[in-house]
């Protein structure tokens, strides 16, 4: 399984635009703080890892919105923050997404973020990275079209995962939701479950498609 997909949830608001692009930048954060407001933010943001989120409105189990990476973490990106890659093809290049991933080692990285983009204040107010649940994966997943998604079954059974962004992006701008490597995903209620989802390499489209 991989873990690929990382929801960035923030806090919920907002300075309009025009104050906030009319006014020096210092003097805004300081009445934000004092107000407990944060800037609008960006559709996209690309992290301290070079990772490129898209803003996603009505994200479920948020606070009405939050931020899912539009590409898998790649091994060149989960090394650099976590100094190994224990990913079971790395031969063919750091392109390549990570996998083979545990729980507890996706938890650590998406600590270790928040912490190393705490630090550039990029968004303002509170933030912090986490794994997807269940129904944020089905949310973001819904109506993803398995065409262009790197799957494989029977004579077409492929021998290895392909570089991010190999399928087209879905109407979220989400590319290899579907296939590729899996997503290692939370359950509600609990600290210690999680599931794997969007299949991988090695299914059939069918297969994925009954599990969307």
């Amino acid at each position: 399984t991989g873990s690929n997909y990382f929801v960035l949830t923030l806090d919920q608001h907002y300075l309009p635009d025009v104050f906030w692009t009319n006014a020096p930048r210092a003097a805004l954060w300081s009445i934000a703080r004092q107000m407990r407001l944060r800037p609008k933010v960006p559709p996209i943001y690309t992290n301290s890892l070079g990772m490129v989120l898209a803003l996603v409105p009505n994200l479920p189990g948020g606070k009405d919105e939050g931020y899912i990476g539009m590409f898998e973490v790649s091994q060149a990106q989960y090394q650099q923050l976590m100094r190994t890659n224990p990913s079971s093809d790395k031969a063919r290049g750091p392109d390549l997404p990570v996998n083979y991933v545990s729980p507890t080692n996706a938890q650590d990285f998406c600590a270790r973020l928040t912490a190393a983009d705490s630090k550039l204040a990029a968004l303002g107010g509170s933030f912090r990275y986490d794994l997807p649940s269940e129904e944020q994966w089905h949310f973001c997943a819904a109506n993803t079209p398995t065409t262009g998604a790197v799957l494989g079954a029977g004579l077409f059974q492929k021998s290895g995962p392909e570089r991010i962004g190999t399928s087209p992006p879905n109407r979220l701008g989400l590319h290899d939701i579907l296939g590729n490597v899996s997503e290692l995903c939370s359950l509600p209620g609990s600290d210690a479950s999680y599931l794997a989802l969007g299949g991988n390499y090695q299914v059939s489209a069918t297969f994925v498609s009954r599990n969307i």
